[in-house]
């Protein structure tokens, strides 16, 4: 076999577990392993280690400044990519009072528009109906920094019988948590929605440092 692992790092810095894949040595060269599932993998470990508490993913030591990348903006390919990865949105959208509203949820994104859920007992979609205009952002707490803003109109989407729920379900639970989940949480579906996307920017790196005369 070939292995090819990961590091995870509860405080974002000194390695405390890995996360290894091995694949089979016949199928695979070393170069296309690393290039086509090391990206993934490190991705991986990072969100591990998010969830253990790292604030940053930089194994070995702190992640020097000058190795971050400058700000710049992602391709449509990049964006593609990068929305098609296990990272949660936050959906910010308007309560009747005039108070801005945010909540974390999951997304799933088909090029055009962005599909999410809303669980029983979830407020937001009824402000969403008085005021559909919505902002979506997707963003990663690690090197390299990657983030989508997008901004549309949400609308509840009506013509999704069960079995189509049941697949969109188990979608999206096989992206963020690696198993399907869709039986037993059909029933704490309250609603679906399409947001309907006029506005998708995304960016990586940051900004470069203010320097002193």
């Amino acid at each position: 076999t070939l292995d090819l692992a990961a590091p995870i790092c509860p405080d974002g810095f000194q390695p405390r577990a890995a996360v290894v894949l091995s694949a089979l040595a016949y199928r695979w060269q070393p170069h296309t392993l690393y290039h086509q599932l090391g990206s993934d993998l490190r991705n991986l470990a990072a969100r591990i280690s998010h969830r253990l508490g790292a604030l940053t993913y930089s194994p070995f030591a702190p992640y020097p400044i000058s190795e971050l990348q400058p700000l710049e903006p992602l391709t449509p390919a990049q964006i593609e990519a990068f929305l098609r990865g296990p990272v949660s949105a936050r959906l910010a959208c308007v309560r009747p009072d005039g108070q801005p509203h945010v909540i974390p949820l999951w997304q799933e994104w088909n090029g055009h528009a962005f599909t999410v859920i809303a669980w029983q007992g979830s407020r937001w979609p009824d402000y969403v109906r008085q005021n559909p205009a919505v902002s979506l952002t997707v963003d990663e707490p690690w090197p390299p920094l990657r983030r989508v803003v997008a901004r549309g109109q949400a609308r509840p989407v009506t013509e999704m019988d069960p079995p189509d729920l049941h697949r969109l379900l188990n979608r999206l639970a096989r992206r963020y948590l690696g198993r399907d989940l869709a039986q037993p949480y059909l029933n704490q579906v309250a609603e679906v929605f399409r947001i309907d996307v006029e506005y998708l920017r995304g960016w990586r790196g940051l900004t470069s440092p203010l320097t002193s005369p």
